[in-house]
């Protein structure tokens, strides 16, 4: 069954406490995936004159150099381990995922897809669904770095970081529902923004529920590994 709002929705932070110079280099961690993303998609974009070639530019520079500032950060100047950033041992097995991750997807979509009926809404298209044409090794880097890679970024950004630091100055369902716009906005594309505001809403609740960012990454690996799959699958259909 779901975890109960008002069990889950309590202060849960997590070892050692998150203070400014954490919340700096998580916001430097965004930035500088956005800034990878525009400069080597732009990049690629000039000397192949393929758009193909951009969307891989987005998503591997994006990936490049998210993870490292999140490794430069918080590893080498904070001196952060694995743990410190969040794997630790689940307070709930993480078989329960088996049943989580689905829900989570599928619960997203469909929330999305009735909002949009009640307010006669197209749905978002897939922008990769025109083909990429670009090598096998390079499309394996795409899904790579947009299923694994961006997840990690993410999930240390916001459901560690943000998350955490906002509970020290206010109750967690506060701090959950400003970490769960904060990263819907993050996206940036209004099309996908209530999607990822019903997925967001799932992380934190995987994250307060399990007491570890194994759970909400392994959530945000799959739903990104089904987009890439999709996407490709669209290519070759």
């Amino acid at each position: 069954m779901l975890p109960s709002m008002p069990d889950q929705l309590q202060r849960s932070q997590l070892s050692p406490a998150v203070r400014a110079a954490h919340l700096g280099w998580a916001v430097a961690s965004v930035v500088a995936t956005f800034a990878g993303a525009a400069l080597i998609g732009i990049a690629c974009g000039l000397i192949t004159k393929s758009g193909s070639w951009v969307a891989f530019g987005i998503a591997v520079g994006g990936a490049i150099f998210g993870l490292g500032t999140v490794w430069y950060g918080f590893s080498r100047r904070l001196g952060w381990s694995w743990r410190d950033a969040g794997f630790v041992k689940a307070k709930h097995s993480l078989w329960h995922l088996l049943w989580w991750i689905p829900l989570a997807i599928l619960g997203s979509g469909a929330a999305t897809g009735a909002v949009n009926a009640l307010l006669g809404s197209e749905p978002a298209g897939n922008n990769l669904s025109a083909g990429l044409k670009i090598s096998p090794a390079a499309t394996i880097m795409v899904v790579l770095s947009t299923a694994l890679v961006i997840p990690l970024v993410e999930e240390v950004a916001f459901r560690r970081v943000l998350l955490d630091w906002l509970q020290n100055s206010m109750p967690a369902w506060a701090a959950a529902l400003i970490t769960i716009a904060v990263f819907a906005l993050a996206h940036g594309i209004p099309a996908v923004m209530l999607y990822i505001a019903f997925f967001g809403t799932f992380l934190v609740l995987a994250r307060l529920w399990f007491k570890t960012l194994t759970a909400p990454l392994c959530i945000h690996i799959a739903n990104n590994t089904v987009v890439a799959i999709t996407a490709l699958a669209g290519l070759s259909g």
